[in-house]
Protein backbone atom coordinates (compact mmCIF):
# COMPACT_ATOMS: atom_id res chain seq x y z
CA UNK A 1 0.00 0.00 0.00
CA UNK A 2 1.06 3.43 -0.94
CA UNK A 3 -1.32 5.88 1.44
CA UNK A 4 -1.14 9.49 1.82
CA UNK A 5 -3.74 12.44 2.51
CA UNK A 6 -3.55 14.85 -0.69
CA UNK A 7 -6.03 17.39 1.11
CA UNK A 8 -7.46 17.83 4.66
CA UNK A 9 -10.18 15.35 5.78
CA UNK A 10 -8.83 12.97 2.40
CA UNK A 11 -6.99 9.66 2.60
CA UNK A 12 -6.04 8.08 -0.63
CA UNK A 13 -4.52 4.05 -0.27
CA UNK A 14 -3.05 3.13 -3.56
CA UNK A 15 -2.80 -0.79 -4.52
CA UNK A 16 1.07 -0.65 -5.61
CA UNK A 17 2.27 -4.07 -7.17
CA UNK A 18 2.48 -1.96 -10.58
CA UNK A 19 5.20 -5.25 -11.87
CA UNK A 20 2.18 -7.30 -11.73
CA UNK A 21 -1.05 -4.80 -12.48
CA UNK A 22 -1.67 -4.47 -8.73
CA UNK A 23 -2.72 -8.09 -8.34
CA UNK A 24 -4.04 -8.40 -5.04
CA UNK A 25 -2.21 -10.92 -3.16
CA UNK A 26 -3.56 -12.26 0.42
CA UNK A 27 -1.21 -10.19 2.46
CA UNK A 28 -2.54 -6.71 -0.17
CA UNK A 29 -5.85 -7.60 0.78
CA UNK A 30 -5.60 -8.28 4.58
CA UNK A 31 -3.37 -4.55 4.15
CA UNK A 32 -6.15 -3.14 1.99
CA UNK A 33 -9.23 -4.27 4.73
CA UNK A 34 -6.66 -2.78 7.30
CA UNK A 35 -6.68 0.44 5.70
CA UNK A 36 -10.09 1.21 5.47
CA UNK A 37 -10.51 0.28 9.20
CA UNK A 38 -8.11 2.91 9.97
CA UNK A 39 -9.18 5.48 7.63
CA UNK A 40 -13.16 4.61 9.48
CA UNK A 41 -11.57 5.16 12.73
CA UNK A 42 -10.01 7.94 12.31
CA UNK A 43 -12.00 11.31 13.29
CA UNK A 44 -9.66 14.06 10.59
CA UNK A 45 -10.84 11.37 7.76
CA UNK A 46 -14.00 12.84 6.08
CA UNK A 47 -13.43 10.95 2.29
CA UNK A 48 -11.15 7.97 1.11
CA UNK A 49 -9.81 7.27 -2.27
CA UNK A 50 -8.83 3.95 -4.04
CA UNK A 51 -6.82 3.92 -6.50
CA UNK A 52 -4.01 1.33 -8.41
CA UNK A 53 -0.05 2.56 -8.95
CA UNK A 54 0.79 2.04 -12.69
CA UNK A 55 -1.06 1.24 -15.74
CA UNK A 56 -3.74 -0.81 -13.65
CA UNK A 57 -6.33 -0.31 -11.05
CA UNK A 58 -6.05 -3.68 -10.28
CA UNK A 59 -6.56 -7.22 -12.20
CA UNK A 60 -7.72 -9.07 -9.98
CA UNK A 61 -6.74 -11.89 -6.94
CA UNK A 62 -3.13 -12.97 -8.00
CA UNK A 63 -3.18 -16.34 -9.46
CA UNK A 64 0.23 -16.79 -8.49
CA UNK A 65 0.03 -16.12 -4.79
CA UNK A 66 1.54 -18.81 -2.44
CA UNK A 67 -0.29 -17.85 0.73
CA UNK A 68 -3.43 -18.33 -1.36
CA UNK A 69 -3.01 -21.93 -3.15
CA UNK A 70 -5.84 -24.28 -2.76
CA UNK A 71 -5.16 -27.85 -1.05
CA UNK A 72 -5.70 -30.74 -3.95
CA UNK A 73 -8.82 -32.58 -3.98
CA UNK A 74 -8.17 -35.36 -1.86
CA UNK A 75 -9.84 -38.67 -3.78
CA UNK A 76 -10.72 -39.95 -0.37
CA UNK A 77 -12.92 -36.68 -0.09
CA UNK A 78 -13.50 -33.31 -0.94
CA UNK A 79 -13.81 -31.47 2.58
CA UNK A 80 -10.58 -29.77 2.64
CA UNK A 81 -10.78 -28.17 -0.66
CA UNK A 82 -14.30 -27.12 0.12
CA UNK A 83 -13.41 -25.68 3.01
CA UNK A 84 -10.43 -23.97 1.58
CA UNK A 85 -12.89 -22.74 -0.83
CA UNK A 86 -15.42 -21.46 1.36
CA UNK A 87 -13.32 -19.60 4.26
CA UNK A 88 -11.00 -18.24 1.26
CA UNK A 89 -14.91 -16.71 -0.31
CA UNK A 90 -15.79 -15.58 3.48
CA UNK A 91 -12.92 -13.35 3.87
CA UNK A 92 -13.15 -11.60 0.18
CA UNK A 93 -16.85 -11.37 1.41
CA UNK A 94 -15.92 -9.68 4.64
CA UNK A 95 -12.79 -7.63 3.21
CA UNK A 96 -15.02 -5.87 0.56
CA UNK A 97 -18.22 -5.49 2.68
CA UNK A 98 -15.60 -2.83 5.27
CA UNK A 99 -15.63 -0.58 2.35
CA UNK A 100 -19.85 -0.89 1.95
CA UNK A 101 -20.10 -0.53 5.84
CA UNK A 102 -17.69 1.98 6.39
CA UNK A 103 -19.15 5.21 7.88
CA UNK A 104 -16.89 7.57 5.53
CA UNK A 105 -17.60 7.35 1.35
CA UNK A 106 -15.04 6.05 -0.53
CA UNK A 107 -14.28 6.97 -4.39
CA UNK A 108 -12.39 4.41 -6.38
CA UNK A 109 -9.87 6.42 -8.99
CA UNK A 110 -10.03 3.66 -12.19
CA UNK A 111 -6.70 4.09 -13.67
CA UNK A 112 -6.60 1.57 -16.08
CA UNK A 113 -7.75 -2.36 -15.63
CA UNK A 114 -10.20 -3.00 -13.05
CA UNK A 115 -10.57 -6.93 -14.00
CA UNK A 116 -12.04 -9.91 -11.67
CA UNK A 117 -11.44 -9.49 -7.72
CA UNK A 118 -10.43 -5.21 -8.87
CA UNK A 119 -13.58 -4.56 -10.50
CA UNK A 120 -15.48 -5.70 -7.76
CA UNK A 121 -13.24 -3.36 -5.88
CA UNK A 122 -13.88 -0.81 -8.23
CA UNK A 123 -18.05 -1.63 -7.90
CA UNK A 124 -18.32 -1.19 -3.96
CA UNK A 125 -17.09 1.91 -4.13
CA UNK A 126 -19.53 4.88 -3.21
CA UNK A 127 -18.49 6.18 -6.65
CA UNK A 128 -16.44 5.02 -9.21
CA UNK A 129 -14.85 7.67 -11.46
CA UNK A 130 -12.15 6.25 -14.46
CA UNK A 131 -9.82 7.73 -16.93
CA UNK A 132 -11.15 7.06 -20.46
CA UNK A 133 -8.96 3.80 -21.03
CA UNK A 134 -9.97 1.59 -18.17
CA UNK A 135 -11.36 -1.07 -19.02
CA UNK A 136 -13.24 -3.48 -16.39
CA UNK A 137 -15.17 -7.16 -16.52
CA UNK A 138 -14.97 -10.35 -14.61
CA UNK A 139 -13.49 -13.22 -17.50
CA UNK A 140 -12.52 -14.90 -14.27
CA UNK A 141 -16.07 -17.46 -14.95
CA UNK A 142 -14.31 -18.47 -18.19
CA UNK A 143 -12.10 -20.60 -15.54
CA UNK A 144 -14.57 -22.28 -13.61
CA UNK A 145 -14.68 -18.85 -11.28
CA UNK A 146 -17.05 -16.82 -9.69
CA UNK A 147 -17.83 -13.23 -8.37
CA UNK A 148 -16.56 -13.20 -4.92
CA UNK A 149 -18.63 -10.33 -4.15
CA UNK A 150 -21.93 -10.39 -6.12
CA UNK A 151 -22.40 -6.57 -6.25
CA UNK A 152 -22.70 -6.03 -10.15
CA UNK A 153 -26.71 -6.78 -10.58
CA UNK A 154 -27.43 -4.27 -7.82
CA UNK A 155 -25.46 -1.72 -9.52
CA UNK A 156 -26.72 -2.19 -12.98
CA UNK A 157 -29.82 -4.49 -12.91
CA UNK A 158 -29.46 -8.30 -13.76
CA UNK A 159 -30.12 -7.94 -18.02
CA UNK A 160 -26.71 -6.20 -18.16
CA UNK A 161 -25.02 -8.40 -15.45
CA UNK A 162 -25.73 -11.27 -17.02
CA UNK A 163 -24.58 -9.95 -20.30
CA UNK A 164 -20.61 -9.71 -18.42
CA UNK A 165 -20.88 -11.84 -15.90
CA UNK A 166 -22.39 -15.50 -17.76
CA UNK A 167 -19.61 -13.91 -20.96
CA UNK A 168 -17.01 -13.10 -18.65
CA UNK A 169 -16.91 -9.87 -21.34
CA UNK A 170 -14.53 -7.01 -20.21
CA UNK A 171 -15.91 -3.87 -21.54
CA UNK A 172 -14.48 -0.36 -22.08
CA UNK A 173 -14.85 3.31 -20.28
CA UNK A 174 -17.26 4.75 -22.35
CA UNK A 175 -19.41 1.57 -22.33
CA UNK A 176 -19.26 1.34 -18.73
CA UNK A 177 -20.43 4.39 -18.35
CA UNK A 178 -23.61 3.98 -20.52
CA UNK A 179 -24.71 0.62 -18.19
CA UNK A 180 -23.56 2.39 -14.79
CA UNK A 181 -20.68 0.48 -13.62
CA UNK A 182 -18.62 4.04 -13.60
CA UNK A 183 -19.81 7.05 -12.36
CA UNK A 184 -18.24 9.53 -14.77
CA UNK A 185 -15.07 9.01 -17.08
CA UNK A 186 -11.62 11.94 -17.64
CA UNK A 187 -8.96 11.79 -19.91
CA UNK A 188 -6.08 10.15 -17.54
CA UNK A 189 -4.25 12.93 -17.10
CA UNK A 190 -7.24 14.56 -14.91
CA UNK A 191 -8.26 11.55 -13.19
CA UNK A 192 -6.21 11.78 -9.97
CA UNK A 193 -7.26 15.43 -9.66
CA UNK A 194 -11.05 15.03 -10.34
CA UNK A 195 -11.16 12.57 -7.78
CA UNK A 196 -9.34 14.16 -4.99
CA UNK A 197 -11.97 17.38 -6.42
CA UNK A 198 -14.81 15.00 -5.80
CA UNK A 199 -13.59 13.50 -2.31
CA UNK A 200 -13.28 17.39 -0.99
CA UNK A 201 -16.54 17.91 -2.34
CA UNK A 202 -17.94 14.90 -0.25
CA UNK A 203 -15.28 15.81 2.74
CA UNK A 204 -17.15 18.87 3.30
CA UNK A 205 -20.48 17.83 3.99
CA UNK A 206 -20.96 17.32 7.58
CA UNK A 207 -19.54 13.49 8.78
CA UNK A 208 -22.17 12.76 11.09
CA UNK A 209 -24.69 14.02 8.30
CA UNK A 210 -23.01 11.89 5.92
CA UNK A 211 -22.41 8.71 8.21
CA UNK A 212 -26.28 8.66 8.07
CA UNK A 213 -27.27 9.73 4.75
CA UNK A 214 -24.72 7.07 3.56
CA UNK A 215 -26.38 4.57 5.88
CA UNK A 216 -29.31 5.54 4.83
CA UNK A 217 -29.15 4.41 1.13
CA UNK A 218 -27.03 1.53 2.39
CA UNK A 219 -30.00 0.19 4.52
CA UNK A 220 -32.82 0.72 1.49
CA UNK A 221 -30.43 -1.86 -0.17
CA UNK A 222 -30.14 -4.09 2.13
CA UNK A 223 -33.95 -4.20 2.88
CA UNK A 224 -33.66 -5.21 -0.45
CA UNK A 225 -32.09 -8.26 0.22
CA UNK A 226 -28.28 -7.45 -0.36
CA UNK A 227 -26.90 -9.16 2.49
CA UNK A 228 -28.96 -12.07 1.96
CA UNK A 229 -28.32 -12.38 -1.82
CA UNK A 230 -23.91 -12.20 -0.92
CA UNK A 231 -24.27 -14.95 1.76
CA UNK A 232 -26.02 -17.35 -0.52
CA UNK A 233 -23.19 -16.13 -3.47
CA UNK A 234 -20.19 -17.20 -1.28
CA UNK A 235 -22.04 -20.89 -0.75
CA UNK A 236 -22.99 -21.20 -4.49
CA UNK A 237 -19.32 -19.85 -5.76
CA UNK A 238 -17.69 -22.65 -3.74
CA UNK A 239 -19.35 -24.85 -6.58
CA UNK A 240 -17.98 -22.70 -9.62
CA UNK A 241 -14.52 -23.27 -8.14
CA UNK A 242 -14.99 -27.36 -7.96
CA UNK A 243 -16.95 -27.57 -11.59
CA UNK A 244 -14.16 -28.85 -13.82
CA UNK A 245 -12.87 -31.59 -15.12
CA UNK A 246 -10.89 -32.47 -18.44
CA UNK A 247 -14.10 -31.84 -20.25
CA UNK A 248 -15.42 -28.71 -17.89
CA UNK A 249 -13.63 -25.47 -18.30
CA UNK A 250 -10.61 -27.03 -19.01
CA UNK A 251 -8.37 -26.81 -15.84
CA UNK A 252 -6.41 -29.71 -16.15
CA UNK A 253 -4.29 -27.40 -19.09
CA UNK A 254 -4.73 -24.49 -17.61
CA UNK A 255 -2.91 -25.28 -14.32
CA UNK A 256 -0.13 -26.61 -16.97
CA UNK A 257 -0.15 -23.28 -18.57
CA UNK A 258 0.45 -21.39 -15.40
CA UNK A 259 2.74 -23.38 -14.54
CA UNK A 260 4.87 -23.84 -17.32
CA UNK A 261 4.27 -20.30 -18.94
CA UNK A 262 2.86 -17.52 -15.73
CA UNK A 263 -0.34 -15.85 -15.71
CA UNK A 264 0.35 -14.52 -19.49
CA UNK A 265 -0.16 -18.15 -21.17
CA UNK A 266 -3.12 -18.68 -19.11
CA UNK A 267 -5.28 -16.08 -19.84
CA UNK A 268 -4.22 -16.90 -23.29
CA UNK A 269 -5.14 -20.49 -23.44
CA UNK A 270 -8.34 -19.27 -21.59
CA UNK A 271 -9.21 -15.80 -23.70
CA UNK A 272 -7.98 -16.80 -26.91
CA UNK A 273 -11.00 -18.27 -28.33
CA UNK A 274 -13.10 -15.48 -26.85
CA UNK A 275 -10.78 -12.97 -28.27
CA UNK A 276 -11.11 -14.19 -31.43
CA UNK A 277 -14.91 -14.89 -31.88
CA UNK A 278 -15.62 -11.05 -30.55
CA UNK A 279 -14.00 -9.58 -34.14
CA UNK A 280 -17.80 -11.64 -35.07
CA UNK A 281 -20.24 -10.47 -32.41
CA UNK A 282 -22.22 -7.31 -33.03
CA UNK A 283 -24.26 -7.50 -29.50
Amino acid sequence: MLIDHPADGVVRIKMNRPELMNAISNRMELELDDAFRLADEDSTVRAVILTGSGEAFSTGYDMEDQEAAPPAVDPSGAGPYLRWWHDREELHRKCLLRIWDMSKPVIAAVNGRAISGGSEYAMICDMTIASETATIGEPQIRHCSSSPVLIMPWIIGWKQAKRLLLTGDVVDAKEALRIGLFSAIVPPDELQDQALKLAERLAHVPPMTMKWNKMSINRSVEQAGLKSALEINTLLTIFAHTAYSRDEGNRVALEAALRDGGVPAYLSLRDSWYDAQAKELKV
